[in-house]
């Protein structure tokens, strides 16, 4: 099992679309070096004060699959501005 969380406060800008864009190339390559039984679950961590969805995980899956669970994921943006993460 692999897990990708990435933050989704808006804090890295474009950065998170483009990795959730490139993240279902991850499965071709991360079975040449993890196995073939490898699965992935995708995470997107966001602001608890002001966004809906603060913390989204996705079942492990793989394969085509992978795409559809990526579209699931909801990236708002919102970062507080209170000057902290919001993580624990």
């Amino acid at each position: 099992p692999l897990v990708i969380a990435c933050d989704v406060t808006g804090s890295m800008g474009e950065w998170p679309a483009v990795i959730f864009s490139k993240l279902p190339y991850l499965d071709l390559e991360g079975k040449e070096y993890l196995g073939e039984v490898l699965e992935i679950s995708f995470a997107a961590v966001g602001d608890i004060y002001s966004d809906d969805y603060p913390l989204q995980i996705r079942p492990f899956s793989n394969g085509t699959n992978l795409t559809e669970q990526l579209k699931k994921l909801v990236v708002e943006g919102n970062g507080g501005g209170q000057h902290k993460e919001s993580y624990t």
